[in-house]
This record gives structure tokens, sequence and C-alpha cells, in this order.
């Protein structure tokens, strides 16, 4: 019955807020000093959970704003080698930033994309088809305090690179005007 599937979504959408608002207060409680990152605990992570948990806990708002968003793992038994929340406060920074830049965007989509080289490097892409970043502004996004937004804080990215550079990654972006955005988070596969 087509209401009880409702139901059922609503649970676990208020499962995965719950359980992210404990890791976000976790995460905000340990990094309150940005200067000091905690060492990553490495965990085995699959892939397509991930993912798909990221993705679920901005339903509401990919469907307020038709977004269609599409979430492809290659191969799909993928697993990442990193530290659970902080992988995770990487990829809700991404998805919330791309989804302010599809902000009134005709067609607007969402591609999150995680896959693996032949060396075993493991790469997840967040990308958009929004208003692109202006060159300018692209060779700045990632030094701290820095924000093209009017209520943003400028921590985010540089946050978000210092996660990846202290998983022996790496964080970077593509972006042209006017055509959308893509970032990339590398990770190193497993030793």
């Amino acid at each position: 019955v087509p209401e009880n599937e409702g139901v059922q979504d609503l649970k676990e959408a208020l499962q995965t807020l719950q359980k992210r608002s404990a890791g976000i207060i976790q995460f905000v409680n340990a990094y309150r000093d940005f200067t000091t990152l905690p060492k990553p605990v490495l965990v085995d992570i699959p892939a397509k959970e991930l993912l798909n948990r990221i993705v679920q806990l901005f339903q509401k708002g990919l469907q307020d704003a038709s977004i269609e968003t599409t979430v492809t793992v290659l191969p799909e038994s993928l697993i990442l080698k990193a530290d659970a929340d902080q992988i995770e406060q990487v990829l809700i920074n991404l998805v919330k930033n791309a989804i302010e830049a599809l902000e009134e965007i005709p067609n607007a989509h969402l591609t999150v994309k995680a896959y693996a080289d032949m060396s075993q490097r493991m790469y997840i892409e967040v990308a958009d088809n929004g208003q692109g970043i202006e060159p300018e502004a692209l060779e700045r996004i990632f030094i701290p305090f820095y924000t093209t937004k009017k209520t943003g804080s400028g921590i985010g990215l540089s946050l978000s690179r210092q996660i990846m550079q202290q998983h022996g990654g790496q964080l970077s972006v593509s972006s042209a005007v006017g055509e959308g955005t893509t970032f990339v988070m590398v990770l190193r596969g497993a030793e």
C-alpha cells in the first residue's frame, strides 16, 4: 500500500537524521578548534551504502527543488577505507553546496559517483549542472574563511580539503560558468 511505503520512507529518513545529528554533534565538538583535526580512524565503508545514505539525508530538499539525482558506484561492491564521520562530513558539505548551486536551474541534475582506478585509488565525484564558479573565485574557494555565499562561513571546503589530505588523498574542483561544477575526492586504495 503506497501509504505504508510513505510511512516507511519517513521512518528511514528520521533514523538517518537521528544518526547524522549524533555524528554532526561529535564532528562539531571534535573540530571546534579548526587547527586540530583528529587523525582519521580508517574503517572499511561500502561506497554504495555511504553515497545512498548521504543522498537520503537531502532527499526532501532535492525533491522540493526538482533536482534529478544519479548515484553510481563502480564496481557496486566498492569498499572505501576512510574515517566514516569525516568522509560523511565532506560529502554532506559537497552535496549541500551542489544543491545551493542548482537553485533556479532548469533541468537541475546532481551526480554522485564512486569508482576505483587500476592502481586501486578511490574517487568520489560530486557534480552539478549549476551556475558554475567564476575562475577568480575557483582559485580561492579552499582558503579558510573565503566564501562566495551571503551566509557562508568559508570553513567547509577548507576543512574538507584538510580532511582529504589527512586521509593521504586530496580534494580538487573543476568548473565552467553556466555549465556546472565537479568536486573530486581522491582516497588511497587499500595498502
